[in-house]
């Protein structure tokens, strides 16, 4: 089967098991479609017009100012979002026409302004589920220069259905998917035969917007800037002055809102780095690694391949300026999520902040099958990627299928953010629920 075919197979296979999914996680994200919509047809950022549905959710990922209220969140996922809620609003418009008495059910359910965002979730999961599958085909491509096709598949299976991209950023809106997806589009270009000065400027752009996502999106386009430091000159250039005109805009647009070139969120990270933060820098590093409540190599023990085939590639002397740059990125990522107070990363399920980065662990687990002669004792090892296989796709099936485990786990018996020290109760781990 072409290569081709298989891209499409992949797509519609990830795209119909998020899609089909019922299990919705709106939480932060839940006003990301309200925006996107306030930009489009009251060309603005506020959330005035909603102040009503705000309260009634308790004020939940708001910001207030003087006289506006925003959405918290950073605005990168509503920027995503606007073709789709553009598209959203005239197929509403359509289903009013067909059913006149929809109109008059919402009304009666509380919303004063009848439009597509009265069903905001499901414009977010239709979106979540498409940047999933997105995700996964482009995985495919990226690991199919290096492998055949059944290693790639497995490998693109590992990605799509044993992490987070299947439990956490496949479930809502969230801010992991599309950032997954950017770090992705500068792998899949970094390891094209040939670069063209066009691919350099789209990353500038593609790698700046993703600080726009979200504040940690900056070590992408860093560590991608080191890159073409080390290796063309010319490109590094052309990267940093495409990517300075989106991140002028996004300060721009900031200090005409908030007076300052950083938002409120924003600003939470500006403060951990002046040394306001990190008070549990040390069980943060162990925790988002190890910990039954958040570990990473927890919920997706398949991942320790990635440390694998790091070391496979640096014994064979073939770890290359790319791969330095890539785990940099992993590292200052780590790093960076541990600095925050709440690094449980609050009501979610598994490694939520830390997947952002999961592009490049799987990519870390090309050279496990690319060099089959390099361990002597390698069914043991193919074993134990099948049992830990299994073990992954278990673990992030549960979260994916079941709001029970999101919901019950994080609230009982008590309330994670007031005792995080659970965490690290291995006696129960929000899987085993």
């Amino acid at each position: 089967m072409s290569n081709k075919k298989l891209f499409y197979i992949i797509f519609f296979v990830v795209f119909s098991a998020n899609i089909f999914n019922t299990n919705i996680t709106a939480w932060d994200s839940r006003w990301s479609i309200h925006t996107a919509y306030s930009m489009i047809y009251e060309r603005n950022l506020d959330l005035d017009e909603y102040k009503d549905i705000i309260e009634r959710k308790e004020n939940y990922g708001i910001w207030k100012g003087t006289e506006h209220v925003y959405n918290l969140f950073p605005i990168g996922v509503s920027i995503i979002a606007l073709p789709f809620v553009f598209v959203g609003e005239y197929v509403f418009e359509l289903a009013l026409i067909i059913n006149p008495d929809l109109k008059t059910k919402l009304q009666e359910k509380g919303f004063t302004l009848i439009n597509v965002t009265n069903y905001y979730h499901v414009v977010e999961y239709f979106i979540a589920s498409l940047i999933a599958a997105i995700c996964a085909s482009l995985m495919f491509v990226v690991v199919r220069r290096f492998l055949n096709a059944n290693q790639s598949l497995l490998i693109t299976f590992v990605f799509a259905f044993c992490t987070s991209l299947w439990s956490v950023a496949g479930r809502a809106l969230w801010m992991h998917g599309p950032l997954m997806l950017c770090i992705l589009i500068a792998i899949y270009f970094l390891t094209k035969k040939d670069i063209s000065i066009k691919n350099v400027v789209t990353l500038g752009f593609i790698l700046a917007f993703s600080f726009i996502i979200r504040p940690t999106g900056l070590i992408f386009f860093g560590g991608i800037l080191l890159y073409f430091i080390l290796t063309n000159k010319k490109f590094a250039s052309a990267y940093f002055f495409s990517g300075l005109t989106v991140f002028a805009f996004f300060f721009v647009l900031n200090y005409s809102i908030y007076g300052t070139i950083f938002s409120p969120y924003y600003q939470y990270y500006v403060n951990i780095l002046s040394g306001s933060g990190f008070p549990n820098f040390f069980e943060a590093l162990a925790g988002n690694l190890i910990s039954p409540g958040k570990g990473l190599l927890i919920f997706s023990p398949i991942l320790i391949f990635s440390a694998i085939g790091i070391y496979i590639k640096v014994k064979r002397k073939e770890f290359s300026k790319l791969d330095f740059s890539l785990l940099l990125i992993f590292v200052l990522y780590y790093i960076a999520i541990s600095l925050v107070t709440k690094w449980w990363d609050g009501w979610s399920y598994g490694p939520r902040y830390i997947s952002d980065t999961l592009p490049i662990l799987i990519f870390f687990i090309i050279p496990f099958f690319l060099y089959p002669e390099f361990f002597k004792n390698k069914k043991i090892l193919n074993f134990i990627f099948a049992v830990l296989l299994l073990v992954s796709f278990f673990i992030h099936t549960k979260g994916a299928l079941s709001s029970r485990i999101w919901v019950e786990w994080n609230g009982t018996p008590e309330d994670v953010d007031k005792h995080p020290e659970r965490m690290w109760d291995w006696k129960d781990p929000p899987f085993l629920r």
